[in-house]
């Protein structure tokens, strides 16, 4: 599940940072470059000469978020963490950095249009995401951490649409510790009982 990317220089991680504050302000289509230079404190060409596109900068977002993401996923999976557990430190840490999580949910929406630059990305992505949630269920089955009597396939979707419900939550105010009380009802349902 891990993405990794290409090494970027500390101004590029400026940019990107930079451009994660306007998109998840302003949007992909209303955040112009011109305001990314700014938010990165740099001129336009200066920009430029490192991300040519717009839609570079875009991508060099998503990659580097979900970089970001892998490095809280990937240590709860090699733990044994159960499924529900490993979605907790998402959100957790994923609520620690609010606008990682603004920026996410405004993207996302955007590209629910055929013609948006991420419109193919966070297609391969929910695939990708999906993926790896059935993987974690089957196996958090196997070693008898959450019950085997329900599908794997119906558990993944579950709490992969949980976890995106929880997001927008979050963000709209809902207290992250009532977001952690139900997932902490949902483990109860899913473990295997006593």
């Amino acid at each position: 599940m891990m993405i990794t990317e290409p090494a970027l220089t500390t101004k590029q991680l400026r940019i990107v940072d930079a451009a994660m504050r306007v998109f998840a302000d302003h949007g992909y289509r209303a955040g112009t470059v011109q305001l990314v230079a700014k938010e990165a404190g740099l001129s336009q060409a200066g920009l430029i000469h490192h991300f040519p596109t717009k839609e570079a900068i875009l991508m060099a977002v998503l990659e580097h978020r979900d970089l970001e993401d892998g490095v809280v996923i990937q240590p709860a999976i090699d733990e044994g963490a159960t499924v529900v557990e490993v979605y907790r430190r998402v959100l957790e840490y994923n609520a620690e950095h609010s606008e990682r999580m603004r920026f996410f949910a405004v993207i996302s929406a955007e590209a629910l249009a055929p013609d948006h630059p991420a419109h193919d990305y966070f297609r391969e992505r929910f695939h990708r995401t999906a993926t790896t949630t059935l993987g974690i269920v089957r196996r958090n089955q196997a070693d008898g951490t959450i019950r085997d009597d329900l599908g794997a396939e119906a558990v993944a979707e579950l709490v992969v649409a949980v976890a995106h419900g929880f997001r927008y939550a979050v963000l709209v105010g809902d207290d992250l510790r009532h977001q952690l009380g139900i997932l902490d009802a949902l483990q109860q349902l899913l473990s295997v009982p006593d």
